[in-house]
C-alpha cells in the first residue's frame, strides 16, 4: 500500500476507480436523503469547522516537530483524526464486495487498523513547520447530507497544494469520507489496493499489510 499516491495503479484503471467511488459515495449519501433536511447555512459553516479543527491540530503537531517527536505528534493528532474521519464508511467502501464476507469482529478490526495507520501517516509525514498555513473555503453548493470543502496548504514560498474534502452527515455530525489531493481521490486509491489484497490474500493479508505499514511508520 502506498501512503498517498497511486504509483502502482494503471492510469485508465485509476480513473475507473474514481468513477466507482463517486457512485458509492452517492449511494451512501442517498441512504439518508429520505430523512435528511435541506442543509442550512449554519450546517455548511459546521462542515467547514470540521476541516479547520483538523488543520488546527495538524499545525500544532507540525510546530511541535522534532521537539515533541513522533509520539508527541501522534498524541496531538489521534483524538481529532478519530473524531473527524468517518472510518467505518471509508473502510466499508474500500473493502468493496468483500465487506459482506467479513464478520463483525473482522470489520471492527479493519476499521481500527486503518485508523491507526492513518494517524501514523499524518504523525510521520507532518513532522515540521516551515511557515505553512491552511486556508479553508466555505462551500457554496451542498447536496443532501453531503458537502465538498475546498482547502489549500500555502507554503512559505507561496507555492500551494490544493485539497478537496468530501464530508457527509454521520449521526447528525459532519465527518470526512474522502480527500482529493491534487485531484486524486484517496478513497479510490485505498479501494483499489484493499480489493487487490483481499482478492489474493483475504482478510488475513489485509490485516498483515496494515500492521506492517503502520509498524514501518513507527520506526
Amino acid at each position: 500500500m502506498t501512503d498517498y499516491y497511486p504509483g502502482l495503479i494503471n492510469k485508465s484503471f485509476w480513473w475507473f476507480c474514481q468513477t466507482v467511488i463517486s457512485g458509492l459515495i452517492l449511494t451512501v449519501i442517498t441512504i439518508g436523503i429520505a430523512t435528511a433536511q435541506t442543509v442550512q447555512p449554519k450546517e455548511i459553516e459546521d462542515s467547514t469547522a470540521v476541516v479547520e479543527k483538523f488543520y488546527t491540530k495538524l499545525l500544532e503537531a507540525m510546530k511541535g516537530g522534532k521537539k515533541i517527536g513522533y509520539a508527541g505528534r501522534h498524541t496531538i493528532l489521534e483524538p481529532v483524526i478519530r473524531e473527524v474521519f468517518a472510518f467505518n464508511i471509508i473502510v466499508r467502501i474500500s473493502s468493496g464486495k468483500y465487506w459482506q464476507t467479513l464478520t463483525t469482529e473482522q470489520r471492527e478490526r479493519l476499521i481500527e487498523l486503518y485508523r491507526q495507520w492513518s494517524t501514523a501517516v499524518y504523525a510521520r509525514q507532518y513532522d515540521s513547520f516551515n511557515g505553512q498555513c491552511f486556508k479553508v473555503t466555505l462551500p457554496e453548493k451542498p447536496w443532501g447530507n453531503s458537502v465538498n470543502v475546498d482547502a489549500r496548504m500555502i507554503k512559505k514560498s507561496g507555492d500551494e497544494v490544493s485539497f478537496l474534502y468530501k464530508l457527509i452527515k454521520v449521526k447528525g455530525r459532519w465527518q470526512i469520507v474522502d480527500i482529493h489531493v491534487k485531484g486524486i481521490s484517496q478513497l479510490a486509491m485505498m479501494r483499489a489496493q484493499f480489493i487487490s489484497i483481499m482478492e489474493h490474500d483475504g482478510f488475513d493479508g489485509l490485516e498483515k499489510e496494515l500492521l506492517e505499514k503502520t509498524e514501518v511508520l513507527l520506526r
